[in-house]
């Protein structure tokens, strides 16, 4: 659309965009397989997005034009269909950057909750942080012990040598699905442990903005542009 004797212009764009066959990684294959599933064109990705531009051209009685363009444009990209697609939702891998039905770019991650303080741990007579052995996954790990009925030990993400060990002033994370440990689960849709989207890779609300004039065959332009919203 044009006003104004053609000096202002809106454009709007409003797209759905799909990508047929491709190349991506093939299914897990065996171990016993002895290498990693061969790429192939496996890949669907569906893509829906808006922009929109408005521009300004004037030139003045005395041959000096002046002109101005501002853009803003989104998308958002989902695999419609991956090399898992015959895997159920559940059973399908968040470590799977094209995971069929999965946004792609998604960042899955721990919530932070806060810092741990002295409050939280336990001393001895003196003064130490007591230690207490946890067995997680069949595997037996030191941690420090923590005050109160019911705590939540994020023994998983130690080393269990007390090298990796969680104190007062590490982060302390949310127990999301509330068995009682910080865990990353079976690391499927369907059991992502204690991780959830914390974040996306993909540039969100692209902008741009150009000012320029020109006088007796001497121009001069200035141009802007940034991202409104990335979570990495």
């Amino acid at each position: 659309m044009r006003f104004w004797d053609n000096r202002i212009g809106v454009t709007f764009d409003w797209y759905q965009r799909d990508t047929k066959n491709m190349i991506i990684a093939g299914d897990a294959l065996p171990y016993t397989y002895g290498t990693s599933a061969p790429q192939g064109n496996y890949g669907n990705l569906q893509t829906k997005g808006w922009e929109i531009a408005v521009d300004f051209n004037y030139r003045f009685d005395n041959g000096l034009s002046i002109n101005a363009m501002a853009t803003l444009s989104d998308a958002v990209t989902h695999t419609t269909k991956g090399a898992d697609w015959n895997t159920p939702w559940e059973d399908r891998l968040i470590s799977n950057g094209y995971a069929t039905g999965s946004r792609y770019g998604d960042i899955w991650g721990y919530r932070t909750d806060r810092l741990y303080q002295e409050s939280d741990f336990v001393r001895d007579a003196n003064g130490n942080l007591k230690k207490t052995t946890i067995i997680i996954d069949g595997t037996a790990k030191q941690s420090y012990l923590l005050a109160g009925e019911n705590p939540v030990y994020q023994t998983y993400l130690e080393d269990g040598g007390g090298v990796v060990i969680f104190r007062p002033g590490d982060v302390k994370f949310i127990d999301l699905n509330g068995d009682g440990y910080i865990t990353p689960g079976k690391g499927t849709f369907g059991d992502p442990g204690d991780r959830e989207v914390i974040g996306n890779s993909t540039p969100r609300y692209e902008y741009g903005f150009r000012l320029g004039a020109d006088y007796k065959g001497v121009d001069v332009s200035v141009f802007f542009q940034g991202v409104g919203k990335r979570q990495i």
